[in-house]
């Protein structure tokens, strides 16, 4: 064969003409075993809004024909692990926490005197302005009881989850160490510290890493209900605290300024650490980790061959009579 039938840009080019538009291979995309190998320019050509600038970066920057994407899976990528966890607690928050703590306090609401409720003036006992004041009374302390319940649902309801979307952060923690044999079987803060030994960072050093340890030591507060774990967060967090005085044994939940934002907030921070922490520690891009791996291009090249063999997208159901 001649020098310049041998050039890579050569390959495929006879079988291509010979492929009908439901094999794979007529996209681009070669099965090969639990792999695939994908010819770019073949499968530019054919969709060239499928494949981005910033994937085509990636995907050139290679020596050989065909372009072989790093993992199979999306959860073989470790910060798609962290970030899936994450965004399914953000879920659990907006959706069905959220509303329901709102729903709740929305129902809690103070009962309303009026001097026709006074019983010494429907009695004749008492004048008007009595019974007016006598309402007026009750009103306050009935506005005060209803603000005091409103508060023991916040800080009761929200410490629950904030307790809860911890521990699943942990969870998914020591499910990814686990899976990269990182850990044994106990695992503390001092593992993930250890993670980072001989990294280009210090576990310290991560970005976003004072929005971790301020998760955490919220999260101790609220479980150990202490004087150690208090004066952790109010040395370092002091902004997280109501300001009034902590005794060792009172339930830490009612100290904490429980609201919207320091969850929310809180979630777009660990997810924005865990991002950096993988950069580090595993060399993973979190940009990249959501196309890079086989099940990414096997499934848009699926989705087209379906488009042409089955344009009326009929299913299984669709056969019955």
């Amino acid at each position: 064969m001649p020098k310049k039938d041998r050039k890579s840009r050569y390959i495929n080019l006879h079988l291509y003409k010979t492929l009908n538009d439901d094999d794979t291979r007529y996209w681009g995309l070669f099965i090969v075993g639990k792999r695939i190998k994908i010819d770019s320019k073949r499968m530019f050509k054919i969709l060239p809004d499928f494949l981005t600038e910033e994937m085509l970066n990636v995907i050139n920057n290679r020596n050989t024909h065909y372009f072989i994407p790093k993992k199979i899976e999306y959860f073989d990528y470790n910060v798609n692990i962290f970030v899936d966890s994450i965004n399914s607690l953000k879920d659990k928050w907006q959706k069905t926490y959220k509303p329901l703590i709102n729903g709740v306090i929305s129902k809690i609401v103070a009962k309303q005197f009026t001097p026709g409720d006074d019983f010494k003036m429907m009695s004749g006992i008492s004048c008007v302005g009595a019974a007016n004041a006598r309402a007026q009374f009750k009103n306050m302390i009935e506005e005060q009881n209803a603000e005091y319940d409103k508060y023991e649902v916040i800080a009761s309801m929200y410490s629950q989850f904030y307790h809860m979307m911890v521990s699943q952060i942990e969870a998914t923690t020591v499910k990814v160490l686990h899976k990269n044999k990182l850990m044994g079987d106990t695992f503390n803060r001092s593992i993930m510290k250890k993670t980072c030994n001989g990294k280009s960072k210090a576990f310290e050093a991560i970005d976003g890493y004072r929005d971790y340890d301020k998760l955490y030591t919220i999260w101790h507060f609220i479980k150990h209900n202490s004087e150690s774990t208090y004066k952790a967060l109010k040395n370092n967090y002091p902004e997280v605290l109501r300001d009034v005085k902590y005794s060792q044994g009172q339930l830490a939940l009612y100290y904490v300024k429980f609201d919207d934002a320091l969850i929310e907030v809180a979630l777009e921070s660990i997810a924005y650490f865990f991002k950096k922490y993988c950069e580090i520690v595993f060399k993973e891009n979190y940009a990249e980790a959501q196309w890079n791996y086989n099940r990414f291009f096997e499934s848009r090249i699926r989705l087209e061959i379906e488009n042409v063999t089955n344009p009326l997208g009929l299913d299984i159901f669709d056969d019955i009579e």
